[in-house]
């Protein structure tokens, strides 16, 4: 029997969710997934309850955290929110969606991602100051990029990577024409100055 690790239980659910949507993590399929008796399973997490618990905290750290300390770590406050877009892309949407459709069947995965968008939610407003200075307008456009970035994730099988990557593209350039002095920029090549 082979020994596996909780990182590995982690991925097997991701691709699972990917694949088979949230109603294929079961105990037996992770087992299958993984070559390993429910047995593995239950040293590792105790109990189903405890494994959701665990990939929880797992997916908010990796790929909420993960992506909010990478994108601080870009010194220019300018360019954080085209590092965060970028970072946002290698999300695993599939994943993500089957775990938008299992918050709506689970208390426990509703509570997690409520508290997931909230942390998204509030670093866009951060990482959004240097381009959106009012901050109603602020909340508007932050909520406007995560609506992008949710339907994304929804519709990824019919749009495809290099789609996806264009819609968040587009999002990000027309952000970034809010940008205090942005509309000067814009006028003066418009008006033929070429670059400012």
């Amino acid at each position: 029997m082979s020994t596996v690790t909780v990182d590995e239980y982690y991925r097997a659910t991701m691709q699972l969710l990917a694949s088979e949507g949230f109603k294929g993590v079961t105990i037996a399929a992770l087992g299958r997934t993984l070559g390993v008796t429910s047995g593995s399973f239950y040293h590792h997490f105790g109990s189903l309850d405890g494994f959701l618990e665990q990939f929880l905290e797992r997916w908010e750290a990796q790929e909420t955290q993960r992506i909010i300390d990478l994108t601080r770590s870009h010194g220019e406050a300018s360019e954080r929110f085209g590092v965060l877009l970028a970072l946002a892309t290698e999300v695993p949407h599939s994943a993500e969606a089957a775990l938008r459709a299992w918050a709506n069947t689970s208390g426990t995965v509703r509570r997690a991602q409520d508290r997931i968008d909230d942390r998204r939610l509030a670093f866009l407003d951060e990482v959004l100051k240097a381009l959106v200075v009012d901050p109603e307008e602020r909340r508007i456009v932050a909520g406007l990029t995560f609506s992008s970035f949710v339907g994304v994730q929804q519709l990824q099988d019919h749009l495809g990577p290099d789609l996806t990557r264009g819609i968040l593209r587009e999002v990000e350039r027309a952000i970034a024409a809010r940008r205090p002095g942005a509309a000067r920029v814009v006028a003066k090549r418009r008006a033929g100055g070429g670059r400012a």
